[in-house]
């Protein structure tokens, strides 16, 4: 009789897929959660108001910044905090606008039940990536075939709804946006009722991509390429309307398709029929990458 897999009902050998700190395989980047506010409604402008508001004060307006959650890097929505890590004392003591959304700041945290051990003009938490990153939604939908990943520049601050990484060479993009990164997400990771709800620990950390040569990594980078090159002929299109699954444009679905061909060829050698096939070859390279580690 065979074994049924700890991770969901996939006809396998038994493979406990467990959290871990730092990513399996070398080539893949350490992911971590964007920045947490924990601000009372200080820091965050919440509505139009508050972003008008800091907009007529000439000292604020300096330190306006696009502040992305999942929802808002997936509906190209907008949403803004004040973001003063470069902030100077005279500016923080000058603005009343400034001194009164700290006040906010430091009367929420005064109740909190954690002590919060950052400055009331902080973010509580404070994990912006130098330079463009990859951003990562932590929450998607059930419907999408591909995850809704992109790139930021430094200068929009990501929330801790999104998961953030350094990627220069687009390699860590190309693979969270294969088939072969989806079904692992599906295998291993969890859910908020139906939508996906992806993990730095657990997902990305453990996907068991084997050792590549130089051409492999090169392909895969070149699919990635082409997947930006493909959502870029759509500027005025949303993530959520680019991968509406009625709905997505030829052309990305080749570029995706083509991304797919290059990282299943890593596993295989022969074309996967299906998600489930992919599952098993996951299975089969964690099992195999665990053991040499642990050997």
């Amino acid at each position: 009789m065979e074994n049924i897999t700890p991770c969901q009902l996939l006809s396998a050998s038994t493979v406990f897929v467990s959290k871990s700190s730092s990513p399996l395989a070398d080539e893949l980047p350490q992911m971590s959660f964007g920045n947490q506010a924990l601000d009372g409604g200080g820091l965050v402008l919440k509505s139009g108001s508050d972003k008008a508001e800091a907009d007529n004060d000439p000292i604020a307006a300096k330190y306006i910044r696009l502040y992305l959650g999942a929802r808002e890097l997936i509906q190209n929505k907008n949403r803004w905090c004040l973001w003063l890590v470069n902030s100077t004392p005279e500016d923080r003591k000058h603005s009343k606008f400034l001194r009164e959304r700290f006040e906010k700041v430091r009367e929420f945290r005064a109740t909190a039940k954690t002590p919060i051990k950052a400055e009331n003009w902080e973010f509580a938490s404070i994990r912006q990536p130098s330079g463009q990153y990859m951003a990562v939604p932590r929450i998607f939908s059930e419907n999408r075939q591909y995850f809704t990943a992109t790139y930021e520049p430094e200068e929009v601050i990501a929330s801790e709804d999104l998961f953030v990484c350094s990627d220069p060479d687009g390699f860590a993009f190309s693979v969270i946006e294969s088939s072969m990164f989806m079904a692992w997400q599906n295998l291993v990771g969890g859910r908020i009722k139906e939508d996906y709800r992806f993990s730095s620990t657990l997902v990305w950390n453990t996907f068991p991509l084997p050792k590549l040569t130089k051409d492999q990594k090169d392909c895969i980078i070149e699919g990635g390429a082409k997947v930006l090159e493909a959502r870029a002929n759509y500027p005025k299109s949303s993530l959520a309307d680019l991968y509406d699954p009625d709905n997505m444009p030829s052309d990305l679905k080749k570029a995706h398709e083509a991304l797919d061909k290059a990282m299943d060829s890593v596993f295989s050698n022969k074309p996967f029929e299906g998600e489930e096939e992919r599952q098993r070859a996951l299975l089969e390279s964690y099992e195999k990458m665990t053991g040499e580690k642990e050997g």
